[in-house]
């Protein structure tokens, strides 16, 4: 299928993907994020006095792990989809063509702007835990609209409606 000068080209191709990886502004952001949401979560374990050192190992497991791999296989599948596009010296109108770049690119950006926002998400909710000023005025309740009700009340009272209204059957007032 392959010889060994055709592997030891995607070998090359590969590791060079996986250093720029590691040095993509992007990645640097996710780790960023990730550490800032270690150590806020420390903070917040420790004021509430349930730190658990070993719970620190379970976060990499479940959150770090999860989302730097993923990321990462993301970014390789993408880049080498790209690469084996240009490589292919037919017609603009083979697979992805001239558009492969692009459509990398834009995966990797999506992909980078959904793990940002999660991540952004958890860093606002552990600075909310610790009471910081500033985070009140952010919404970390996913899927609860926060504008006016239509009825006039505040936005408080829409969540404080659909929490309700999640608890018991519509038309009892007594449940």
């Amino acid at each position: 299928m392959f010889d060994s000068g055709t592997l030891s080209v995607y070998a090359t191709v590969v590791l060079a993907y996986i250093a720029k990886f590691f040095t993509d502004v992007r990645v640097i952001a996710i780790i960023g994020l990730i550490l800032l949401d270690v150590v806020l979560a420390v903070a917040v374990a420790i004021r509430t006095k349930k730190f658990e050192g070993r719970r620190l190992a379970e976060f990499l497991r479940t959150m770090v792990v999860p989302y730097v791999i993923g990321y990462l296989a993301l970014y390789l599948f993408s880049k080498l989809m790209a690469w084996s596009a240009q490589q292919s010296n037919a017609d603009a109108s083979v697979w992805l063509g001239q558009a492969a770049a692009f459509i990398s690119e834009s995966v990797i950006m999506l992909a980078w702007l959904a793990l940002m926002g999660n991540l952004a998400f958890d860093v606002v909710k552990q600075l909310k835990a610790l009471r910081y000023p500033f985070a009140d005025g952010l919404d970390v309740t996913p899927g609860i609209p926060v504008e006016e009700d239509p009825a006039g009340g505040s936005a408080q009272d829409v969540v404080k409606g659909v929490s309700t209204y999640a608890t018991k059957p519509p038309g009892r007032d007594d449940a």
